[in-house]
């Protein structure tokens, strides 16, 4: 599978502003379609010659019921959100220990995860001191520009 090829797809898709692309070649077949209300649709890759497909999916939840439910139980909760569209890790690497773990006390500017684009890393500070709360995002999953990523709970000034 061509991690580069499908996130080039996707940067087109974002940048054509289209709802859908597929493409396939001798090689692959890639359906990408972007997420409606603001979920994360599933990602299907697939080798024509006898590799399995490779299929990522999540829960699909209307953005604006998912917020309403999970995301304002406590109204201190801050939302630390993806400055971009890319993919989301928790970790520098598979088997190093997560950046943050829930009940984690955290200071602003520390480094809580990254944002991997067209294989560029790019870190994720906090903006508030405080403690991780909720983690909104699974390890090496697709994340689209504002999507929350953790709730924290700010330290009392």
């Amino acid at each position: 599978m061509d991690l580069k090829r499908v996130k080039r797809l996707m940067t087109i898709m974002e940048k054509e502003n289209l709802a859908e692309l597929e493409l396939e070649d001798e090689e692959f077949k890639v359906k990408i379609t972007k997420p409606e209300f603001g979920v994360v649709a599933p990602l299907s890759v697939g080798h024509k010659y006898g590799i399995p497909a490779i299929t990522t999916t999540s829960k699909k939840i209307p953005i604006k019921e998912f917020e309403k439910e999970k995301l304002t139980p406590n109204l201190r909760l801050v939302k630390l959100t993806s400055p971009m569209v890319g993919f989301f890790y928790h970790s520098q690497t598979p088997t190093s220990p997560p950046y943050v773990k829930v009940g984690d006390k955290i200071t602003v500017s520390q480094m809580v995860g990254a944002v991997e684009v067209m294989g560029v890393i790019n870190e994720i500070e906090a903006k508030v001191s405080g403690e991780i709360k909720k983690i909104l995002v699974e390890d090496g999953h697709p994340v689209e520009y504002g999507q929350p990523l953790f709730l924290i709970e700010p330290e009392e000034e």
